[in-house]
């Protein structure tokens, strides 16, 4: 029995394709010696296995470039030896169990065994992992008609963004190409056969316009029937330069691409339309002009742009009128300083009800595929995956504007309010006297959260009481000397969470509780879970504030809910929290250069004046010079002359 062994020796050269081969000290020496890679074990048995050639794992070599190449490219140059090599009982042992291994491998993926299973899964997990509960991945498995695993692993992909290289090893496949070949199956049968049943204008008709108006938007905006706005996704930069210049958005400073959302009136997605470029041609009053003027998605198919209005935000100020009417909020003209009462209520009445959109957009953006930076090979499916994900969310999410039990005192909460005028906007600037907490507790009623989260008309501003009142240095309490205004408190100290400069700027705020149910002096208490009595209809409360939307009565800003908070939080003995830990950590690790800055410029302040004084004295002496200069000069020729 003969053996086939490289012709070329051992470590000197490549066995494959006999350039000089050495390691890194004697490439030093020699520049033209190929850097040296041992053979391995795995080499060992596939050249073994392939070509019967023995080889030596730890003494034959392989250059650079012969070692990446795949074993079936070498071409080993090979020489018949009769005894046999030490080294070909420990080869045949190891080459046993390494096919051992690759058999075991071959049946588990025989046997359709996979790492993460569906079939084997809690709740929990599958939630956790693809956004979805196993119940739905069932039925969207029956609706599509593909395997309940292959769907588990597509929203997999998409909810953790998950590269596909990673997903096959979560999935326990022994390459990247059979989930790529999955993602792209499902992906399809999705668009082909879900899509078109829960989102677009093929899922809808004229009636479930109707069907989805909540009754807070029949009695406040009669004909409005859908919110409408734009949100963004980052991409890369594309090689392209025309493309780069597109997709750059001044207002972000980065490379994005848009989105239109259309959204009934209950949450639930009309459509998605995208993506867009991201440069000045294409903000949010283009693309909407756009849509409705080329009948994008079928929009006029369901509704009626003769009678039907959209809300959205000021970005479709410049939309076309002539088309369906867009209801925005107001905005200061030019050389005011706070909107008026009635445009301050509309403004509010607006984004109580659009909200649902920018929750809708937060929602979707969950799925972290569309959340990351977008891969610029995924942009060609971007308004696909979309639409997608918005008809996953049709169907197994809850609508974001859903009817409650209080939408009717809503309803009479705000008709009541928008009518009442701001009694407290026209108050006396002077004769404010300083007061204490407890010389004033006569004029606060009974204060509840729930008392002030109504007033607010909303859960945003109670969320940011806390953190208003962390930021402000110090409230004070002051009362007017006429008897006529001294029921009416006014407190100071509130900064604004915008201002930048060293003194921010301070609102003002003024709140008057109007309760004929309270005697003028008795007892009170301030237990949440007393019957007294005594707490206060939200209708009776009347608030004023210093900034841009402080003069409405629909609800109130967020300066007066924290002042709220504050008598709240005080009267029943709660200490406000300080900035919590997490805060702290962050004050305390990240560099402020904000001093620093200010050092150096008030260092450069001083230095000018040094400067500049300099100057002055040094022009004073030199004038001083000068006139001497003179005067001695004029002594001198009158001397002249006497001697002439």
């Amino acid at each position: 029995m003969t053996f086939l062994v490289p012709i070329n020796p051992k470590n000197r050269t490549c066995i494959s394709c006999g350039v000089k081969v050495g390691f890194a000290m004697k490439r030093k020496r020699d520049k033209r010696i190929k850097l040296a890679h041992y053979v391995g074990r795995t080499k060992q048995i596939e050249i073994f296995s392939l070509f019967n050639i023995v080889t030596d794992h730890n003494h034959h070599m392989l250059c650079t470039n012969c070692f990446g190449k795949n074993v079936k490219e070498l071409k080993i140059y090979t020489e018949n030896q009769a005894n046999k090599p030490y080294m070909y009982d420990e080869l045949i042992q190891h080459a046993v169990i390494y096919n051992n291994k690759l058999l075991a491998s071959t049946g588990m993926k025989d046997s359709n065994y996979h790492c993460i299973s569906i079939y084997d899964m809690s709740i929990e997990d599958c939630t956790r992992l693809s956004g979805l509960f196993p119940d739905s991945i069932y039925d969207i498995a029956k609706s599509i008609h593909q395997d309940p695993q292959l769907i588990l692993e597509f929203f997999t992909i998409c909810r953790q963004n998950m590269n596909h290289r990673a997903a096959a090893v979560c999935f326990g496949y022994k390459s990247n190409s059979s989930i790529s070949l999955h993602f792209t199956k499902i992906f399809t049968s999705l668009l082909n056969d879900f899509v078109p049943k829960y989102i677009g204008y093929t899922a809808f008709t004229r009636k479930d316009v109707k069907r989805k108006t909540p009754e807070l938007f029949k009695k406040l905006f009669p004909n409005v029937v859908g919110i409408i706005d734009g949100t963004y996704f980052y991409c890369q930069k594309a090689e392209c330069f025309e493309i780069q210049r597109k997709t750059w958005s001044e207002q972000k400073k980065r490379n994005l691409v848009e989105a239109m959302g259309i959204q009934f009136a209950d949450g639930t997605w009309f459509d998605l339309i995208g993506p867009f470029y991201a440069d000045g041609d294409h903000n949010d009053a283009s693309i909407w002009n756009y849509i409705v003027e080329e009948d994008i998605g079928n929009i006029h198919d369901i509704f009626n742009e003769e009678t039907d209005e959209f809300l959205g935000d000021r970005g479709f100020r410049d939309v076309d009128d002539e088309r369906f009417t867009v209801l925005i909020p107001f905005s200061l003209n030019k050389g005011q300083i706070q909107l008026p009462t009635g445009s301050a209520n509309t403004t509010r009445k607006i984004a109580k009800l659009r909200n649902s959109i920018e929750r809708g957009f937060g929602r979707l953006k969950q799925w972290k595929i569309i959340n990351a930076v977008i891969d610029t090979n995924l942009i060609s499916k971007f308004g696909s995956l979309l639409r997608i994900l918005g008809a996953i969310d049709n169907k197994y999410f809850q609508p974001l504007s859903m009817a409650t039990n209080i939408d009717r005192q809503k309803i009479n909460y705000i008709k009541h309010r928008e009518a009442v005028p701001n009694i407290l906007e026209n108050l006396p600037k002077n004769q404010w006297i300083k007061k204490q907490l407890d010389e004033i507790t006569d004029l606060i009623p009974k204060l509840t959260l729930d008392i002030i989260r109504n007033y607010a008309l909303g859960e945003y501003a109670l969320k940011l009481a806390i953190p208003y009142l962390q930021h402000a240095s110090s409230l004070s309490i002051k009362t007017h000397k006429s008897k006529q205004y001294e029921g009416i408190p006014k407190i100071e100290g509130i900064t604004s969470r915008f201002s930048k400069c060293i003194s921010p700027k301070h609102h003002k705020v003024f709140i008057q509780f109007n309760n004929s149910n309270q005697p003028k002096q008795s007892t009170r208490t301030y237990d949440d879970n007393s019957n007294d009595g005594l707490s206060i209809n939200i209708k009776n409360i009347n608030s004023y504030c210093t900034c841009k939307s402080g003069a409405r009565t629909v609800g109130t800003c967020a300066h007066v809910i924290a002042v709220l908070y504050w008598l709240y939080a005080n009267l029943n003995g709660i200490t406000i929290p300080t900035y919590n830990v997490k805060s702290t950590a962050l004050e305390q690790n990240i560099t402020n250069l904000q001093p620093f800055n200010r050092r150096r410029r008030e260092q450069k302040l001083i230095n000018d004046e040094t400067t500049m004084s300099d100057i002055t004295d040094s022009d004073i002496i030199n004038n001083d010079i000068t006139d001497s200069d003179i005067t001695n000069n004029d002594i001198t020729d009158s001397e002249d002359e006497e001697y002439l």
